[in-house]
């Protein structure tokens, strides 16, 4: 009869929507995270060591996530490298706080991939109802090359904008109504601030991950909250 083949189709999709349900109810969640991200060579590696272990020590590039705690909160450093960067999106999922480091002392070489990183970081949270706060560590502030994180957030700004001239113009290329197009960062015809477009709020502190004391870190990092002016 005409109603056996439907009846079939209708059995099918329930057991299908049955299986997935079960598979989402098995497939454990991800615990909520600080998630420790930034350009290579900025100091990612040696700030998670300082917070998690409470040591100094030498440290490379890493080529995974490393994982540990701060007292009860649980900290990723997830590594710096361009081609691991399409893991990104799975720790942002459960990130209830960020910290990004840059080398203040580098930031003719960091400007760019720092910007990179942070734009695709902003893009993620665009939409979001309550976007994790980040808190921008300008590192090596006791070199000579250091500069300021008013210069550093200028220069990231900048960089910004310029990534978002480009995706305007990828997005006017590839105009297709069918196509689900990612959110759009800041506002279209003006200059992007991030006191004004970011999601996140952005407090920049200048520090030695090397030499200073990491306390104004460590609170961030357990509460939220730092000693230090926001970005403004």
């Amino acid at each position: 009869m005409w109603w056996w083949g439907s009846l079939l189709l209708l059995l099918f999709v329930a057991v299908l929507v049955t299986a997935v349900a079960i598979f989402a109810l098995r497939t454990p969640r991800r615990p909520a995270a600080v998630v420790l991200i930034g350009p290579c060579g900025a100091g990612k590696t040696l700030l998670f060591y300082r917070l998690t272990e409470d040591e100094h020590c030498d440290t490379v590039s890493s080529m995974q996530s490393n994982q540990g705690q701060v007292g009860d909160v649980a900290l990723v450093d997830f590594p710096g490298h361009y081609r691991l960067r399409g893991g990104l999106k799975d720790e942002l999922d459960r990130a209830t706080k960020l910290v990004m480091l840059v080398d203040a002392a580098a930031m003719a070489a960091q400007a760019k991939p720092a910007a990179e990183l942070l734009f695709q970081v902003l893009t993620a949270f665009q939409n979001a109802k309550r976007p994790p706060p980040v808190l921008l560590i300008c590192n090596k502030t006791d070199k000579a090359t250091a500069k300021t994180p008013q210069r550093v957030k200028l220069m990231l700004m900048n960089e910004i904008e310029t990534l978002r001239k480009t995706a305007h113009a990828l997005r006017s290329i590839d105009d297709d109504d069918d196509k689900q197009q990612p959110a759009q960062l800041g506002v279209e015809g003006r200059v992007f601030s991030f006191d004004q477009h970011s999601p996140c709020p952005i407090t920049f502190l200048p520090i030695s991950v090397k030499n200073d004391d990491l306390s104004p870190v460590r609170a961030f990092v357990q509460t939220g909250l730092v000693s230090t002016t926001p970005s403004s």
